[in-house]
C-alpha cells in the first residue's frame, strides 16, 4: 500500500511504499495519508503500521537520545547563539566625516584667483566622494544589517560571517577612498 507523508520542511511527498519509510526518515510521529484514511494521521496511530513502531521502539529510543545529545553539543558550539556579528557601520561613518575635510583646503588659498581654482578642485574631489564613498557606505550599512538579521533569525553562521566580512570590506574601502580623496584635495589645492 502506498502512503503520502509530510517531510521535515512541512511539504507533502509520496506516494511511497512502507518498505521505503526508513529511507525517507519516517517516524511514528510523521504525518501520513493514504486512500481510505479520513485525514492526515501520525504513522504510529495507523493500525497497519503499528507493528513497524513496536519492533523498532528500542532502536528509535536510542537514536532519539543520541540525536538530543548531539543537538545540545551543537547548540553550545554555535558562537552565533551568544554573540552578535560585529558592527562595521562606524568605519563607514568615519569615511563620511573625512569627506567633509575635502573642502577644507580652499580656506588656505591666497588670492581670489587661487581660491577659485582651489574651490573648483575641492568641489571636484567632493563630487567624486559623493559618487563613490557615500554609496559604498550605504552598501556597508546594508550588509551589516543583513548579517545582524541573519544572525537574529538563527541563519547559517557562514552567511552571517559572509555579510559581516563584506560590510567590513566595504567600510574599509570607503574609509580608505575618503582618506585618499582628502589627501589629494589638500595636495592639489595647497600646491596652487
Amino acid at each position: 500500500m502506498q502512503y503520502y507523508f509530510v517531510n521535515a520542511s512541512l511539504q507533502q511527498e509520496g506516494p511511497i511504499e512502507v518498505s521505503e519509510f526508513a529511507a525517507h526518515g519516517i517516524t511514528a510521529q510523521t504525518l501520513v495519508w493514504r486512500e481510505g484514511l479520513k485525514e492526515w494521521t501520525a504513522a504510529g496511530d495507523v493500525e497497519e503500521l503499528q507493528s513497524l513502531w513496536q519492533t523498532n521502539a528500542a532502536v528509535t529510543e536510542t537514536e532519539t537520545e543520541t540525536t538530543e545529545a548531539s543537538d545540545s553539543v551543537a547548540e553550545t558550539d554555535n558562537i552565533y547563539d551568544s554573540e552578535a556579528p560585529k558592527n562595521h557601520i562606524p568605519t563607514g561613518i568615519w569615511a563620511l566625516v573625512i569627506c567633509i575635510f575635502i573642502q577644507v583646503p580652499i580656506f588656505f588659498s591666497g588670492s581670489l584667483e587661487v581660491l577659485q581654482r582651489a574651490s573648483n578642485w575641492a568641489t571636484l574631489f567632493y563630487v567624486i566622494a559623493l559618487l563613490t564613498v557615500h554609496p559604498i557606505v550605504v552598501f556597508c550599512i546594508i550588509n551589516n544589517a543583513k548579517a545582524y538579521h541573519t544572525w537574529r533569525r538563527g541563519g547559517d553562521p557562514g552567511q552571517v560571517e559572509y555579510f559581516s566580512n563584506r560590510a567590513w570590506t566595504l567600510g574599509s574601502a570607503a574609509f580608505g577612498l575618503a582618506i585618499v580623496l582628502a589627501v589629494l584635495s589638500f595636495v592639489v589645492c595647497l600646491s596652487m
